[in-house]
């Protein structure tokens, strides 16, 4: 699959979220940590610019390596989904997420994914079991800069976005059925 086929199949997935002008909420959260997963405050007073290490940005480095396949299937993602099974199983506490508590037990699909300025992966995600809620995620990766590869994943963010998916489950799984990179984490 090429970049653009993978944009095309995103496009695909996003056709179904009815966009809004407004800006998601912010909230200030504390530090959290599960097992190897860290998640820190991401207010503006605390957000990190990635630096430039070589000539390369820091995301030039991450996702050096990465295949087209990689962008569905990561370590990235992996962080993510074990940050919500710590949050539904009560070891992370999440105040934005708690109204949601109920509707991100189940699989999630990413609906888009693409790097982020401020370092790792911006993700949109949408929940099988309620497919018209859409959630935002970032998710952060230190970098070594000297030996040029990530060494570590954060979730610095996660919250329900103001889109809303119109596409029903099922249609969901017809995508996912035709573009069988699409996977349920």
């Amino acid at each position: 699959m090429t970049k653009q086929s993978f944009r095309v199949i995103s496009a695909i997935v996003i056709a179904g979220l009815t966009f809004s002008c407004t800006s998601p909420k912010k909230t200030d959260e504390t530090k959290k940590s599960v097992d190897s997963i860290e998640t820190e405050s991401t207010d503006s007073s605390s957000s990190e610019i990635d630096t430039i290490s070589k000539g390369k940005s820091l995301n030039d480095i991450r996702f050096a390596n990465f295949k087209d396949k990689d962008w569905l299937d990561n370590d990235y993602i992996r962080t993510l989904r074990k940050y919500i099974d710590s949050f539904n199983s009560g070891k992370v506490k999440d105040e934005e997420l708690e109204p949601f508590k109920n509707d991100i037990k189940g699989k999630f699909v990413i609906a888009n994914v693409e790097p982020f300025l401020l370092g790792g992966l911006f993700f949109l995600i949408i929940f099988i079991d309620k497919p018209e809620n859409v959630f935002t995620a970032w998710v952060y990766s230190d970098v070594d800069e000297e030996a040029e590869k990530v060494v570590g994943y954060s979730v610095r963010r996660i919250s329900i976005d103001e889109r809303k998916n119109e596409l029903s489950r099922e249609q969901i799984f017809q995508e996912m059925k035709d573009h069988p990179e699409l996977k349920l984490w």
